[in-house]
């Protein structure tokens, strides 16, 4: 399963960190608008992609939505096609 994260705060580390150990998920990026965030900062380490645009996600089965956002939820909504899920 191709898994992507949106939201590179605590939450997208913690999440990152779990699903970083398990063999069957491949991760294929985590998007914050901060380059800062901690989450990237992890991403970069275990060598998973990073970037500050959602649009700019690549193809992937699910994306787990950190954020809390609404506004971020339906964003992701615009680039994503049918056949992803959003958590």
């Amino acid at each position: 399963m191709r898994i992507a994260i949106v939201g590179g705060g605590s939450g997208g580390s913690a999440v990152l960190r779990v699903l970083h150990t398990d063999p069957d998920i491949k991760l294929v990026g985590i998007v914050d608008v901060n380059s800062r965030a901690p989450g990237l900062k992890l991403a970069r380490k275990f060598g998973v992609a990073v970037s500050d645009s959602i649009a700019r996600l690549p193809p992937c089965d699910l994306v787990i939505n950190v954020t809390g956002s609404k506004q971020v939820g339906e964003q992701i909504r615009q680039h994503l096609p049918d056949s992803a899920e959003i958590i």
